[in-house]
């Protein structure tokens, strides 16, 4: 019994040690995490147009609000500084152009990853 439990904790320590193997998924984890917060801010801005009636901004041939989205989207560094850049831009649009005065004030105001 002596000799089972000397070969067991010598196998214990001579197991191979990998660095970083306990946590070698968590920057993928975090990159899906955020994925999946930047499509929440799209969606929830895609819920708030449709909850104003200006869900058409996003099949607007003049204005393609998917490259937009995915530019302003680029030019973030997560998913709340997306939604500000989202309200941003749009509250810069020409009211005259949208229909729409500050349409950014009365979309993404729930604070959308709290």
């Amino acid at each position: 019994m002596k000799n089972l439990f000397e070969n067991w904790r010598k196998h214990l320590n001579e197991a191979a040690y990998e660095p970083g193997r306990a946590v070698s998924g968590i920057d993928q984890e975090i990159e899906r995490e955020d994925a999946l917060s930047y499509q929440y801010v799209r969606d929830a801005f895609k819920s708030d147009l449709q909850d104003v009636g200006m869900d058409w901004l996003m099949d607007d041939p003049n204005e393609d609000m998917y490259s937009v989205l995915d530019q302003l989207q680029r030019d973030s560094n997560n998913p709340d500084e997306f939604a500000d850049n989202i309200k941003q831009w749009l509250n810069n649009q020409d009211p005259a152009q949208i229909g729409y005065t500050n349409l950014g004030d009365d979309v993404l105001n729930e604070g959308i990853l709290k």
